[in-house]
């Protein structure tokens, strides 16, 4: 699960590429962290709000996050796409789908779901290690959003869920894990949406 930063992160890059200012870029930087907040959409579950595709009962734990997660389609039955907040919405599934096996080692990532470590400390503990390493790069914060209060009650929620940072669990501790993750956020935030729109739908 890519935290709150690295969606801006990769929003950003995109709003800087595509020339999205002022209150388009507001919009859009709200869609990106859109399906991670609590209660982003009333008696909605994350599962909903990232449309993902329903597990087939011999894909493990661990596989899911190694297999493309999202259902496009089923997104775009509900959106259309255009609007800066729904492509914002867009961009952090994309981001969501394609990040795992892009950045994550999946022998370690095995090794330690299978010595009894749950995947969201992984996650959780990886990704947070890296936001200081994102402010400071790409000059992302949570003001960006417009909804920095409800941002912050998710992250209060999941460092009482997943715990601190704990150096075994963090997958971005070396320059050449750091430049990985520079380049897929360069790759994400390249995406063309109009034609992935056009593709998908």
């Amino acid at each position: 699960m890519p935290n709150f930063l690295t969606h801006l992160a990769v929003a950003k890059r995109y709003a800087e590429k595509n020339n999205i200012t002022g209150d388009k870029a507001r919009e859009f930087f709200h869609g990106t962290v859109y399906p991670d907040l609590e209660g982003a959409k009333p008696g909605a579950d994350k599962e909903d709000t990232h449309y993902k595709m329903p597990l087939l009962p011999e894909q493990r734990k661990i596989e899911r996050f190694f297999i493309d997660r999202v259902d496009y389609k089923k997104f775009f039955k509900q959106h259309k796409g255009q609007t800066p907040f729904e492509r914002g919405v867009l961009l952090h599934l994309i981001v969501d789908n394609d990040c795992y096996p892009t950045i994550i080692d999946r022998w370690r990532f095995t090794a330690l779901v299978e010595d009894g470590v749950r995947p969201g400390d992984i996650l959780a503990n990886s990704f947070n290690s890296v936001n200081n390493y994102l402010k400071q790069k790409y000059g992302v914060n949570l003001d960006m959003t417009g909804v920095k209060k409800e941002i912050e009650n998710c992250e209060t929620k999941w460092i009482n869920q997943f715990g601190t940072c704990t150096s075994e669990y963090n997958f971005f501790d070396t320059q050449e894990s750091l430049e990985k993750l520079d380049l897929f956020i360069e790759k994400a935030s390249s995406v063309d949406l109009d034609a992935f729109i056009q593709k998908h739908r």
